[in-house]
């Protein structure tokens, strides 16, 4: 996910990072532990039947500017683009709960992205 004006400072405040901008393994470690210590989730929006948008700069402007947390696609997207902005390559993968198939459940999907 890429973002012509990610503000990278403005990501390294919002999850309370003080670190090098470096892209290494050490850097990306600790961003990952930052932001998964700031940045919740968080399904308000979907909830309340709300769209959750996946434009870079909607993401950013919720999650960085509002202080909001964000669904599973958002924190994510959040993530993507701080490691892009730090020419940092990733890719998404797609992933869901485990269950168990001999006990399946009706909210097997909805627990978590």
């Amino acid at each position: 996910m890429h973002s012509d004006n990610f503000d990278l400072s403005a990501y390294f405040r919002r999850i309370n990072y003080t670190g090098h901008a470096a892209a290494d393994t050490a850097t990306l470690h600790a961003l990952m532990r930052h932001q998964l210590f700031s940045v919740p989730f968080e399904n308000l929006d979907v909830q309340a039947g709300k769209v959750v948008s996946l434009v870079p700069e909607d993401i950013a402007d919720k999650l960085l500017h509002r202080g909001r947390g964000g669904y599973c696609y958002e924190v994510n997207g959040l993530f993507a683009m701080a490691l892009d902005a730090l020419g940092i390559t990733y890719r998404f993968v797609a992933a869901r709960p485990m269950f168990y198939p001999a006990r399946p459940t009706e909210n097997a999907y909805g627990i978590n992205c």
